[in-house]
């Protein structure tokens, strides 16, 4: 369960997994800080950038449990977010990637599916959104470490 605090501390092994840092990565500042506040005030820790050159040096120097991504950065014919999905699902398989686009159309959807990402939404999006697909995720998580497989119990037989 994520706990309301904000982490001032970072892991001693950047390249560790925490199941609450957050790498959100857009060109328009208004929603790099709206994003970076709201997910701040959930617990989470939050990195944030604007291009992709910045963001594949800080999926290279930590690890996340998931990153938000606009598909187009710096420009409105360009593909960064593109090119940040497939650096993610050659760097960090396991890392959630919700894609958020203000130019969406079904094709750029299955793109988008097909290169790894866990989910695909058009803008405007609803910032609670955003929280019910991370705490979904951490949730299904938790499931899969709590998952037991059990096998076939014999009786108890007196003797």
């Amino acid at each position: 369960m994520m706990t309301k605090r904000l982490r001032t501390a970072v892991s001693q092994d950047p390249l560790q997994i925490l199941p609450d840092r957050i790498l959100i990565v857009d060109d328009e500042p208004s929603i790099l800080f709206a994003y970076q506040r709201l997910l701040q005030s959930e617990g989470y820790c939050v990195d944030s950038c604007g291009e992709l050159l910045t963001a594949l040096d800080l999926v290279q120097a930590h690890m996340y449990y998931a990153i938000i991504t606009d598909i187009r950065l710096s420009g409105t014919e360009n593909s960064d977010g593109v090119k940040l999905l497939c650096a993610l699902r050659w760097c960090q398989p396991d890392a959630k990637t919700i894609v958020v686009t203000g130019f969406g159309t079904a094709d750029s959807e299955r793109k988008m599916k097909a290169l790894g990402a866990t989910h695909y939404l058009e803008k405007p999006v609803q910032p609670s959104l955003i929280i019910e697909l991370l705490k979904a995720a951490g949730n299904f998580e938790e499931e899969k470490r709590n998952d037991y497989t059990f096998g076939i119990v014999m009786p108890e037989v007196s003797v």
